[in-house]
């Protein structure tokens, strides 16, 4: 008798046992196809941000002539500021999305990238600032209130810049 319940209680540690072993071979499979989908929503988002970029450098292309004077701060038209805020309304949206993507991945480094792009764009498209005001409380309002300090440093940055360039004692 104590035979046959040695055997049976041999048996069942083995079955724990075996069992185990396919829960760990799942739990596996699971992480593999998590990293495979983080994988696929990195390259997603690679995309959306080269797409959103493309759009942004053919909007530019299509308006130089606007864009530029946007940026050099000369008065401009209806219609060229027409032009000027959609261009900028186009890069508010076009950064807000690349920002959300970042945080969707919880990737640091993306989200690090994404938050420090305003005092690299600014300096060399600084007709955004004009629309700022009009895109700030919407930023606040969908989740991206990490960029509005970045963008208002920047434009600061600018200020101080455009300042010291009118002011030769400034500096």
């Amino acid at each position: 008798m104590k035979d046959k319940e040695k055997k049976w209680s041999i048996i069942a540690n083995l079955t724990v046992i075996i069992s185990l072993i396919f829960v760990i071979y799942e739990l596996r499979l699971n992480h593999e196809a998590l990293v495979e989908a983080n994988l696929i929503g990195r390259m997603e988002s690679s995309n959306h941000a080269y797409t959103g970029s493309s759009l942004m450098r053919q909007m530019v292309i299509d308006n130089a002539e606007v864009w530029n004077k946007a940026c050099k701060g000369l008065p401009l038209t209806e219609e060229e500021t027409l032009i000027r805020k959609m261009i900028s309304i186009t890069w508010y949206f076009n950064h807000g999305q690349m920002y959300e993507q970042a945080v969707h991945l919880k990737d640091e480094r993306l989200i690090k990238s994404r938050i420090s792009q305003p005092e690299r764009i600014v300096p060399i498209f600084p007709a955004i600032k004009a629309d700022w005001s009009d895109v700030k409380a919407e930023f606040i309002s969908k989740g991206y209130a990490a960029l509005v300090e970045p963008y208002e440093k920047a434009f600061r940055k600018l200020d101080n810049t455009n300042k010291s360039e009118e002011n030769p004692l400034i500096k």
